[in-house]
């Protein structure tokens, strides 16, 4: 994301929302395909995100799971389309 787009961001969002965003878009960019190929465990990377952005790791559950990227331990990546994106956009960065 470039800086401009960030700036964008923060005059339009709190720091909460930011955050939310932040950790939405690291699970499914950074993790995503790790956790596709079973190198690590989703709550491997709930932890990560946890210490990262200083949340609980039932905190960071609980956003993806409101976000719907996390379903459950079956199905622990989904990418969601761009309509279920616009319909919760203080989740998503817009792309």
């Amino acid at each position: 994301m470039t800086k401009e787009k960030l700036e964008i961001y923060q005059e339009l969002y709190t720091k909460s929302q930011l955050k939310r965003m932040k950790v939405v878009d690291e699970y499914l960019n950074n993790f995503g395909e790790m956790i596709k190929k079973k190198a690590i465990s989703p709550n491997c990377a709930f932890e990560a995100l946890a210490k990262k952005y200083e949340l609980t790791k039932a905190g960071v559950r609980f956003m993806l799971e409101r976000a719907g990227v996390y379903k459950s331990r079956l199905e622990p990546i989904y990418y969601p389309t761009d309509a279920e994106r616009a319909s919760k956009p203080t989740y998503f960065f817009c792309v």
